[in-house]
């Protein structure tokens, strides 16, 4: 299914992402997590990027309506293995 994710900075590590997914729209909070995101193929990848390929993992997983409105990378991370290898591709 198609969906459109737009991405804006709340703060320093912080994002809003809307996802619209059929009828259905959500907002999400994203954090980015420094101590995540390190190593040389992520050097060159905004923050921004970063949330957007994120949640394109979880919407392969997921609707975006069972997606819960706080995300954490940190947390993400830790939870499913496949979240950092899967990243490093998406951005590399």
């Amino acid at each position: 299914m198609d969906e459109q994710i737009r991405v804006q900075p709340l703060g320093p590590h912080e994002y809003a992402a809307e996802v619209d997914e059929g009828q259905e729209s959500t907002h999400h909070r994203v954090v980015v997590r420094d101590d995540v995101f390190y190593g040389p193929e992520f050097a060159e990848t905004s923050e921004a990027r970063l949330v957007e390929e994120t949640m394109r993992f979880l919407l392969e997983r997921s609707p975006n309506t069972a997606l819960p409105h706080d995300i954490d990378t940190g947390e993400l991370a830790e939870r499913d293995e496949r979240y950092l290898p899967e990243l490093r591709l998406r951005v590399t």
